[in-house]
């Protein structure tokens, strides 16, 4: 992310401000979804020059998810706060009139329907299945370690 971006999460989140306190009942620090922003939703609105495929999961440019987990569980969820679905505007730097005015369409069809929209779910710190050493339980999603597996699948 930009510097002054950085300087300002730096800055603002600041721990026994947003995150950090501890939990009168489990004895943990308040962060991983009990940070001082519990309940509240960001939408990160990404623009990037190349196309979907480039930045998928077997994309040359990194899957975008793992590239930007740092900002959505490091920044977002280590405080509460959480995240909704990227938006994502690929070949941005191909657009031309139309396809900005598409884009501009989409966002604003997006955002008009935000408050219904069900965030992407990560475990919580508090709920056990870290225990103690805040690294995943073996016996969950055994043998994987991507960053997936600090989702919360749903069925």
């Amino acid at each position: 992310m930009p510097a002054m971006l950085k300087g300002w999460f730096d800055r603002v989140l600041t721990g026994g401000f947003a995150h950090g306190d501890l939990d009168p009942v489990l004895g943990v620090p308040r962060r991983y979804g009990d940070g001082a922003f519990a309940g509240r939703k960001a939408l990160i609105i990404v623009t990037v020059g190349e196309d979907e495929r480039s930045l998928g999961l077997r994309g040359i440019s990194g899957d975008l998810e793992s590239l930007l987990f740092p900002l959505t569980h490091g920044i977002l969820w280590f405080t509460g706060i959480e995240a909704l679905d990227l938006h994502v505007v690929y070949d941005t730097d191909g657009l031309d009139e139309c396809g900005i005015e598409s884009e501009l369409d989409r966002l604003r069809t997006r955002l008009r329907s935000l408050a219904a929209e069900e965030p992407r779910r990560f475990r919580r710190l508090g709920d056990g299945e870290y225990r103690g050493t805040r690294a995943l339980h073996e016996d969950i999603l055994p043998g994987r370690t991507d960053l997936s597996i600090h989702h919360v699948e749903v069925c």
